[in-house]
């Protein structure tokens, strides 16, 4: 699927890689992109990585708009990323078979966003956000 056709389904492409992968959660929340502040949807696991200083664990994010998987730390940087909700497999397909939809579940809380202002990409961002979903 080309990214122009994943762009808007971030919360059934997320909760499609949930029920299928082995991601411990799936997380609603938003980013920002191009000045924009989109609320968003994607996964997240814990993995065992060797290496040469020994064995960790290391959090990582999969956005199966984007294709990007990468640490949690380095998605949430690379996009001002937030999450509002993380939801396991069970809670999150409980809330698809009870709403009928893939997401968002809940009202999003806009009181837990970050207020965020210029910095150094220039962009200024007002919040609590307030883009389109998707």
């Amino acid at each position: 699927m080309k990214l122009k056709d994943r762009v808007g389904q971030c919360y059934e492409l997320s909760f499609q890689e949930m029920r299928r992968g082995a991601w411990d959660y799936l997380a609603h929340g938003y980013l920002h992109y191009m000045g924009a502040c989109i609320y968003h949807a994607w996964v997240e696991k814990t993995e065992r990585v060797d290496s040469a200083v020994g064995t960790h664990l290391v959090v990582m994010a999969f956005d199966p708009v984007w294709g990007a998987y990468l640490p949690r730390d380095a998605y949430y940087r690379m996009f001002d990323a937030q999450d509002i909700n993380r939801y396991t497999r069970n809670q999150a397909c409980e809330h698809a078979l009870r709403t009928g939809v893939h997401g968002p579940w809940v009202e999003i809380d806009t009181s837990r966003l970050k207020l965020l202002s210029a910095d150094e990409d220039g962009f200024t961002r007002s919040g609590p956000c307030k883009a389109a979903r998707g």
